[in-house]
């Protein structure tokens, strides 16, 4: 999977600008791996993962029978979708529930129930684009629901089916999960940093 904004966070004695912090940590990194943004007067206490109160992410489709050299890390490859049907039934995941049937196994939660946000199924050009915001993920969550979803676009799972399959709470009744490629994290909530969702560079201008 992919990430286009993983917050993380550390104390310091050091004085740098947030650019030097930003150019100087990306200077050390591997190629998979650049700063884009730095702050330096975040609250004290601020933790990166334990003050989110929400995540956003992506799953990138591609659907045509192409086969995909350049760019095929970064996105999945699948048959003709109808994404609109997807939309719907991505719709009746919005809300607090158990999200067992969607969960991979070896998840280490103490709860399946998660509260979902917002859930959109759209076409950007060649792509057809799955975004959900949620509180918090259960493990493969996105893929899991990802993976049903692609299952109603190419109409091999009616969307009652995807309700029934919701709230049968079992993973072992869903599709297989979804290919990593096509994950993305664009955003991370928290309410004392603005910070705006950030989409894989192949959609910005889509």
């Amino acid at each position: 999977m992919h990430a286009t904004q993983q917050v993380v966070s550390f104390e310091t004695n050091a004085e740098r600008s947030a650019d030097g912090w930003r150019r100087g940590v990306t200077s050390l990194t591997s190629d998979g791996v650049a700063v884009v943004w730095a702050e330096t007067s975040v609250p004290r206490g601020f933790h990166a993962r334990f003050d989110a109160h929400s995540r956003r992410y992506c799953y990138v489709m591609l659907d045509q029978d192409d086969v995909l050299v350049i760019g095929r890390n970064l996105c999945t490859t699948t048959a003709a979708l109808d994404h609109e049907r997807m939309h719907r039934s991505a719709q009746t995941l919005v809300g607090e529930r158990d999200f067992s049937s969607f969960r991979g196994a070896g998840c280490q939660s103490r709860t399946p129930w998660r509260a979902v946000h917002e859930i959109t199924v759209r076409r950007a050009g060649a792509f057809v684009v799955l975004e959900i915001e949620a509180n918090a993920f259960l493990l493969h969550m996105v893929r899991n629901i990802a993976g049903n979803l692609i299952e109603v676009g190419m109409g091999k799972r009616t969307e009652a089916e995807f309700v029934a399959l919701r709230d049968a709470r079992d993973r072992r009744l869903g599709a297989p999960t979804a290919p990593p490629q096509g994950l993305y994290l664009v955003h991370v909530g928290y309410r004392s940093l603005e910070l705006a969702p950030r989409d894989p560079f192949f959609l910005r201008a889509l």
